[in-house]
Formats: C-alpha cells, sequence, structure tokens
C-alpha cells in the first residue's frame, strides 16, 4: 500500500516516539527489578541481623542451663534466669518483624524454617520449667536449644543464597561461617561446662562431645571477616 505525503510525515514522526516510549519502559523496568532487589535484600539482611542477636543469647542460655542441670542446680542459677531475661529481649524484635514480613515472599523454603523456628519456640517455656525443677536433663536442654539453633542457622544459609550480588554475597558467605563456627565452638563449650559442673567421669558424654562439637575446618575460620561480625558478638571472640 503507497502512502501519500502526510501520512509518511505522520508516520515517521509516530515511530519516533515509539521507540522512546519502548526503552522508557525498558529502562524503568530495570530499575523496577533492581528497586525489588535491593527491598529484597534489605529485608533480609534485617532477619540476619535480628536473628543472629536472638541466637547469640540461645547460646548463652543453653551454656547456663547445661552448667546449672549439670550442678543439680547448685551453680549459675541466677546467670541462668538472666541469660532467660536477655533472651527474651532478644525475641520480641524477632518475633515483631516476623509479624510484619511475610516470609513467603522470600521462598517456600525460607518461609518452612521460620515456620519451624515458630514450632520450636512453642516448647520454650515448658524446656525452662523441666530445667529449673531438675525434671529434664543437661543433655535434653541442651538438645533442644541446639536444634533449634541450628535450624536458625539453616535459615541463614537460605539467606545467604538468596544474596546475589557478588559484594554482598562474599560477606554474606563470611558471615555465615562465623556464625557456624561459632556455634560448634557453643555446643563444645556447653557440653563440657555440663560435664564439668556435675563433677562426675566423663563415661558416655565423650562420644557427645566428638559427635556435637566436631573441629571446625580451617578454611571456615580463614574466610570469616571480622568487619562484618555483629557488636553483639564480640564477647564470644573472646571466650
Amino acid at each position: 500500500m503507497k502512502m501519500n505525503v502526510g501520512q509518511k510525515i505522520v508516520l515517521f514522526g509516530v515511530l519516533p516516539s515509539i521507540a522512546t516510549a519502548f526503552f522508557i519502559y525498558v529502562i524503568l523496568t530495570d530499575k523496577i527489578a533492581v528497586k525489588s532487589d535491593a527491598d529484597k535484600i534489605t529485608k533480609l539482611s534485617q532477619y540476619l541481623s535480628v536473628a543472629s542477636g536472638l541466637v547469640h543469647e540461645l547460646q548463652k542460655e543453653r551454656g547456663a542451663s547445661a552448667v546449672y542441670l549439670g550442678s543439680g542446680g547448685t551453680k549459675m542459677k541466677d546467670i541462668m534466669e538472666e541469660n532467660r531475661h536477655n533472651t527474651d529481649k532478644a525475641l520480641d524484635p524477632f518475633q515483631q518483624l516476623m509479624k510484619s514480613s511475610d516470609t513467603k515472599q522470600f521462598g517456600s523454603e525460607f518461609s518452612a524454617k521460620i515456620g519451624l523456628i515458630q514450632n520450636q519456640f512453642h516448647d520454650l517455656s515448658s524446656k525452662r520449667n523441666g530445667a529449673t525443677s531438675l525434671s529434664i536433663t543437661k543433655d535434653n536442654s541442651t538438645q533442644y536449644f541446639t536444634t533449634l539453633i541450628a535450624s536458625f542457622i539453616q535459615s541463614f544459609e537460605n539467606v545467604i543464597s538468596q544474596a546475589k550480588h557478588p559484594m554482598i554475597s562474599n560477606s554474606a558467605f563470611a558471615y555465615g561461617n562465623f556464625l557456624s563456627a561459632k556455634e560448634s565452638a557453643g555446643v563444645e563449650r556447653a557440653i563440657m561446662c555440663g560435664v564439668i559442673s556435675a563433677n562426675k567421669p566423663v563415661g558416655a558424654s565423650a562420644a557427645a562431645i566428638n559427635n556435637a562439637a566436631r573441629p571446625v575446618a580451617t578454611d571456615i575460620v580463614e574466610g570469616v571477616d571480622t568487619r562484618i561480625i555483629p557488636a553483639n558478638d564480640n564477647d564470644a571472640l573472646a571466650e
């Protein structure tokens, strides 16, 4: 079909506008995607910060509970109660963050981990009551906290896997390794303190120590970037 001069003028005037609109659409779409990713990373980083602080307090409560139970209730009662109070203080912002967040937006695996953690927290009160009344063993108490903390560590690993930018993912991976190494040391410390406080031959506890407190690989420790260790973990490094 032949076009007259007027139609050609209109066509040549419209084409640049269409091309411009297309490129603007592409640019805006890309910027929206970048902002969406940035918002996602910000929220996941907030989770990592709040949850790791809670894990730190859970680790301290685990150790104090092990000593209290191992000693038959004669040692570290005040410290155990103080640690419980600190755990509750760290638990409040975590629960508030979970209430204000849609965990499903970060994937089904992450959401499932959070659901598991929340279910495990339902037993916290009964485990504490059992420890106070000496109606549970130190091994039972230690196992509860260790399982709960392991669920947190797994959720951290999922967060790290979602950090796509090299500069972010490298730092996140290093911090994840630090948390895993710290937890390995924490398990060993809790078991050893429980054994020592009982003032009895190690016996079967030796196997528990070997299984639960495997040596941390040198490459994991060397991968930690101390610049990204939060302030509430500094005292753990001195332990």
